[in-house]
């Protein structure tokens, strides 16, 4: 090549480096630039390179040029200009790079047909020596790096190491700026990213060796490639990352005030590395993160959001809870609630619960100026989180592990707050925030000091109401705190008033929840300690409702059975009319009474108590064991019984039957004004009975001498008028039942005091044995036998020294009167069978 040609090659690619402000400004025609296509094809270089020339000035000046251009085929043309000389290289590639800014020329590029020129231009980017060949080589690749199908293509040569040893060893700023965003480009597909890892000796620190670069745009695109590669949290680059200590670089350039443009990213860096198990922890004992914390405490607000993101999420880390309880953490995480940002407010309320899951964090946190600051958010009305709900949990947690946060919440005025919130319901809160609301009132009502700001009449009327929600778990704590107030009189009105125990029975009716139907169960068996309620739950029929409930349920809720027993011990009067038997351990209370005759199944079991407060009677005869009198001394007209006498015969009675007026009736009688006429009339008649009898029964006496002495003294009180032995049974029962018709006429009711009769049969007298022998010492069972028979069972103990045992007898108290028959004998049988 002559010299004068290497110089005219010379200035036309200095010339080329120069463009486009060395070209004079022109007016561009439409035929000049069909022109300037058309001649690209020439063979002469000098006419390629000038069209070149014009159609980049024509490139640069407006996007819509470029449509025009590859409308007109220009990529085709240039796409063959690859093998001319370097300056014709240089600016086909340009003008390539400047096309691919339309997403149709990397559409069409996309196409297999071109996959040799792409492979082409790899490899002038990998081998060609000329620089800024290289830089529009890596421009075109990272603009085509969009193509999962042309980045699987390039790398089928090997493409990181060569950008890899760009990006470390060269000194054109250029160069290394369009690699690195090539490089940049790579880490969004995935072909390229997992073949990464594979790469010999690949290292981050290729990439953050230029943080500290000189030249800014540099340093920008260092930034957006660590912060794309944190993104993707793949354990072999956090692991890189963790080596290079790079959450420490990235906390101390936040630090530095210089550095301000850069702290944006720095913080998305963190807290993509705390997302990574490899980088999420390891740096909290270095000296860059304990200067952060203190940082974060007078930091600009703007960086409020990201810092306590960061801390928000090492707060949730139990196994480092103990050291940053260390490092104070806890203190710089209340620092973020002077924000008024309410998503900030928000994530350091979730920072504050996981904190408080370590104890001493928690009693450090729970005070005055903090608790004050968490309620104030309670009164703000904002579209972000409009109903306080992690405010709420804030407080919720705290008063669930600190008992001491209740006290301050009282005493800075929170509970009208809380109030509020609870009157909403679940209409506004969600059920979790709502049940927290709940247990937050019921932890303030159970308060010594401060239970009075809560419990009132509209609370309890409130709780009741709620019980019949659908929501199971709220019906469920509604139980659990109402069953502390059922010896609160307040709430012992509005349950009555309010027919609570109809609710309640309801409510436990209509739910198949195993945890629902046990609350419900323990409230109503707490309330049985109270007489009203007891009595307001027995009227809306509990035992059925409780014996309906299905056999696998009950199986499950033991408390079921355990109530049915303690509300048959309470009242006995329906234990003995569902069971039929009271043992001898159930002693007859005042008022005990039972039914006779048939008393309609379908119909509940009638309660003496609506029948007084009704002024009326049921309709078949009942018998009443009133224990209101007490005699205390003998009056003058009492006689003194002989033992020798009680312990005759049945036929030779102590009392004979001539005597019995005189000396037991006439000294019981009752002015007709002591008559409670329609009502319960007093027996005192029963008292005299047992002080009577009482006198009679020794200490030393046996347990079937005491028995015996009873028996015959109830056969003679109930034995009828003297003219009636020897009579048929049937004469007995048609006087014992004009009796009866006498008894309800004088008393106005079918409500009989068992001391009033003078006559009786099994029923009759198995009652009034066991409601003497029950104040005398003398057990007994009553029991009622299938045939509508009713007896008493006695317990005698038999034997000696250790060879005793106890064994139960029936009394007979009609024919051989005393006399004990063994339970199960057949004389014994035979007694409980009989009928008339």
């Amino acid at each position: 090549m002559g010299k004068s040609e290497k110089q005219t090659k010379e200035n036309k690619k200095t010339k080329l480096e120069k463009l486009p402000d060395d070209i004079k400004e022109k007016t561009y025609l439409t035929r000049q630039v069909d022109t300037s296509i058309a001649i690209l094809d020439s063979s002469e270089n000098d006419v390629v390179l000038e069209s070149l020339l014009f159609l980049s000035k024509y490139a640069d000046i407006k996007l819509n040029n470029l449509d025009y251009l590859q409308q007109k085929g220009l990529m085709n043309k240039l796409l063959k200009l690859f093998k001319s000389n370097i300056c014709i290289l240089r600016l086909s590639l340009r003008l390539l790079d400047i096309l691919l800014n339309l997403e149709d020329v990397v559409y069409e590029l996309d196409q297999s047909q071109y996959d040799d020129k792409i492979i082409e231009i790899s490899n002038y980017y990998i081998t060609h020596s000329d620089l800024p060949i290289k830089k529009f080589c890596v421009s075109i690749l990272s603009k085509l790096a969009v193509s999962s199908r042309i980045t699987s293509l390039i790398f089928k040569i090997d493409l990181f190491n060569p950008i890899l040893a760009t990006m470390k060893s060269t000194k054109d700023l250029g160069l290394l700026e369009a690699t690195m965003k090539f490089f940049h480009a790579l880490l969004s597909v995935p072909a390229a990213l997992s073949m990464l890892p594979t790469v010999e000796k690949f290292d981050v620190g290729v990439v953050m060796m230029h943080l500290e670069h000189q030249h800014v745009p540099i340093r920008d695109i260092t930034y957006d490639i660590i912060l794309k590669m944190t993104s993707f949290s793949i354990d072999i680059f956090q692991q890189m990352f963790k080596n290079q200590k790079l959450v420490e670089k990235m906390l101390n350039v936040v630090m530095v005030p210089q550095k301000a443009e850069f702290h944006k990213r720095a913080l998305n860096v963190v807290l993509n590395c705390i997302e990574s198990e490899e980088t999420s922890t390891y740096y909290i004992e270095s000296l860059e993160f304990l200067n952060f914390c203190q940082w974060v405490k007078a930091c600009d607000p703007e960086y409020f959001l990201p810092c306590v993101k960061l801390f928000e999420h090492l707060s949730k880390i139990n196994r480092i809870k103990q050291t940053l309880y260390d490092l104070s953490v806890e203190e710089s995480i209340l620092y973020f609630l002077r924000s008024n940002d309410k998503t900030i407010l928000n994530i350091t309320c979730e920072a504050i619960c996981n904190m408080s899951e370590h104890s001493y964090c928690c009693n450090k946190m729970v005070q005055p100026v903090v608790l004050r600051a968490i309620v104030e958010m309670l009164e703000r009305k904002d579209d972000i989180d409009p109903q306080n709900e992690v405010a709420i949990k804030t407080l919720f947690t705290l008063a669930r592990r600190v008992p001491e946060t209740i006290d301050i919440l009282c005493t800075i005025d929170a509970v009208p707050i809380l109030l509020e919130y609870f009157r909403r319901g679940t209409k506004m809160l969600s059920e979790e925030t709502f049940m927290r609301v709940l247990e937050l009132i019921y932890r303030v009502a159970l308060h010594p000091l401060y239970q009075n700001a809560v419990v009132s009449d509209k609370l309890f009327e409130d709780l009741l109401k709620l019980v019949t929600t659908e929501s199971e778990p709220i019906a469920t704590m509604i139980a659990e705190i109402l069953s502390y107030f059922v010896n609160c009189k307040s709430f012992v009105n509005v349950f009555t008033k309010s027919d609570g125990a109809s609710v309640m029975i309801s409510r436990l009716l209509m739910t198949n929840n195993t945890k629902l139907m046990n609350m419900i169960l323990l409230f109503i068996h707490s309330s049985l300690s109270e007489d009203v309620l007891f009595r307001q739950f027995l009227q809306n029929e509990l035992v059925p409702s409780i014996k309906n409930l299905p056999e696998l349920v009950k199986s499950r809720m033991p408390l079921a059975e355990k109530i049915l027993r303690l509300v048959y011990n309470l009242y006995l009067p329906l234990k003995f009319y569902e069971l039929g038997r009271l043992q001898i351990s159930d002693k007859l209370n005042n008022n005990f009474y039972i039914l006779t005759g048939n008393w309609p199944s379908q119909q509940p079991f009638p309660f003496m108590e609506i029948y007084l407060e009704n002024k009326c009677s049921p309709i078949v005869v009942t018998y009443v064991v009133n224990y209101m009198f007490e005699v205390k001394k003998e009056t003058k007209r009492q006689s003194v019984l002989s033992t020798s006498s009680l312990g005759s015969s049945r036929r030779s009675s102590v009392i004979s039957q001539s005597s019995r007026s005189s000396e037991i009736f006439g000294m019981l009688y009752v002015p007709p004004m002591s008559i409670n006429f329609g009502g319960l009339t007093p027996d005192p008649y029963l008292a005299r009975y047992i002080y009577h009898i009482k006198k009679y029964l020794k200490d030393e006496m046996t347990i079937q001498e005491k028995v015996k002495m009873l028996a015959e003294y109830i056969d003679t009180l109930l034995s009828g008028p003297e003219d009636e032995k020897g009579t048929p049974i049937t004469s007995k029962l048609h006087t014992f039942q004009q009796h009866l018709q006498a008894l309800r006429f004088k008393l106005g009711s079918s409500l009989i005091p068992i001391g009033f009769l003078r006559m009786g049969f099994h029923c009759e007298r198995a009652l009034l044995f066991k409601a003497i022998g029950d104040r005398v010492c003398v057990p007994s069972a009553l029991i009622k036998g299938k045939h509508k028979l009713y007896w008493n069972e006695v317990a005698v103990l038999e034997g000696e020294n250790s060879r005793t045992e106890l064994r139960m007898y029936v009394v007979d108290l009609m024919q051989a009167v005393g006399e004990l028959l063994p339970v199960g004998s057949r004389q014994a049988n035979k007694y409980c069978d009989l009928t008339y």
